[in-house]
């Protein structure tokens, strides 16, 4: 268990090599006695055969992560909010990864800055909290007063961390074959280079300064979203500097706050937000951690931590468009043709017949039917979703899909968790119909 005080980052290399390697080679042997079985079981037997052995490995591979910080626990947390990819079993044993990660004393961060602003904190800026206002698994952000009296937070990067993340990424693609091999269809390593491509962009500072700028003048004519504003002198490829924006934490909305209504209208507008960035825009702000929104004494929404942002294919976007809009209109005989355009293909034998398609689309789109509000945490669709996807396991391996997937899956599935938290109720045909008319 994490006790919250202050540790050091470990970037052996030999340490985490052999962590790594270790796991792999369990992982890999597990699989390999699987195929064993394979030969003397047939259907059922098999099924749960294997389903076993990746609750197995996914055990392995959970307490290998949360171990470590860099690339590794940064691809466990990627991992656990796939919840359409991943079996429900292996999602519960991963989402472990998601707790705050422990802040780091503030003497290795120093000479970071030195290195990356030429001076130290205590020069640069008026005053400078040394004691972490958040921390995560390549970094951690500190409050600062600028000599012009300005608030701003800056967030300095965890010196050796990009050496350890791209060691991490070599060990973990061999990890990620092996099990690849067996969970997906098509090629095995497309998730993984789609996530190692934006854990490369998180490393540099600079891509999220052009992050902020993208988002702030996206919605700079929406005057109920705050985005920080970079502060470009006391910034650079490790150090980012933004502009202090407050809010009402996510604790204290969803603990303290007794306004069910403000709960409500929270949850409406996160989801309004990610919709419109999907569907108007192109791009989305990918990572759907609770501690990226806020509510400010305005009640704008807030929004931090533009190190992770995923654009689309503009053909991808209208493809899932037409496959929403088909399920939403029960059109389910056009879904397969829908799910084709964006790189959704069965692979197997015997494709899903119609009715297969209408019960998934029933069941994670109910409350989007809804003629009334219905509160989301009520909608028990994960629930559904995991006993539907045990019957279904052998079914659901049968499927490729495209690498863009893994980026949007995690912001729905992250949201889905969020707004059940906040336990919004909303009338959500109508936040959706809007984004998905012809």
């Amino acid at each position: 268990m994490d006790d919250g005080k202050e540790k050091k980052v470990s970037t052996g290399r030999g340490g985490r090599f052999l962590k790594l390697g270790g796991l792999t080679a369990k992982v890999g042997s597990s699989y390999l006695g699987q195929r064993v079985k394979d030969a003397f079981q047939d259907g059922e037997d098999k099924a749960k055969s294997l389903a076993a052995t990746h609750i197995l490995n996914a055990t392995r591979v959970v307490e290998t992560f949360g171990q470590m910080k860099g690339a590794v626990m940064k691809l466990g947390q990627h991992m656990s909010l796939a919840a359409d990819i991943l079996p429900p079993e292996v999602v519960e044993i991963l989402s472990k990864l998601q707790s705050t990660a422990p802040p780091v004393p503030f003497s290795q961060l120093r000479d970071q800055v030195v290195r990356e602003l030429g001076r130290p904190p205590e020069e640069l800026f008026k005053e400078f909290d040394t004691t972490a206002h958040a921390s995560a698994s390549i970094g951690q952000v500190h409050r600062a007063t600028l000599h012009d009296g300005r608030q701003v937070v800056v967030k300095i990067q965890y010196p050796g961390v990009d050496q350890m993340v791209e060691s991490d990424l070599d060990n973990l693609r061999t990890l990620a074959k092996t099990m690849g091999k067996v969970w997906f269809k098509g090629d095995p390593l497309k998730f993984f280079e789609e996530v190692r491509q934006r854990l490369r962009e998180e490393l540099d500072y600079r891509i999220e300064r052009e992050n902020l700028l993208l988002f702030r003048r996206l919605f700079a004519d929406r005057d109920d979203i705050v985005i920080p504003e970079p502060v470009d002198a006391f910034s650079s490829q490790r150090v980012l500097t933004m502009s202090y924006t407050p809010g009402m934490s996510w604790d204290e909305i969803c603990c303290e706050d007794k306004d069910q209504e403000r709960r409500n209208q929270f949850g409406a507008r996160l989801l309004d937000l990610l919709l419109c960035q999907f569907f108007d825009h192109g791009v989305m702000h990918v990572d759907p951690h609770p501690g990226n929104f806020a509510l400010d004494e305005q009640n704008r929404l807030v929004l931090y931590d533009f190190g992770c942002v995923k654009t689309f294919d503009p053909a991808f976007v209208e493809g899932y468009r037409r496959a929403l809009r088909d399920a939403l209109q029960g059109n389910f005989d056009r879904i397969p043709g829908d799910l084709d355009t964006i790189g959704i293909r069965y692979k197997g034998k015997k494709p899903p017949d119609i009715e297969w398609y209408a019960a998934v689309a029933g069941m994670l789109l109910g409350p989007f039917k809804a003629d009334e509000p219905v509160p989301i945490h009520q909608a028990d669709i994960h629930s559904e979703f995991q006993a539907w996807g045990r019957q279904n396991f052998t079914t659901l391996l049968q499927f490729e899909a495209p690498a863009e997937l893994a980026m949007f899956n995690r912001v729905v599935a992250g949201m889905y968790g969020n707004l059940r938290r906040l336990k919004t109720t909303a009338l959500w045909r109508d936040i959706i119909t809007p984004y998905i008319a012809e």
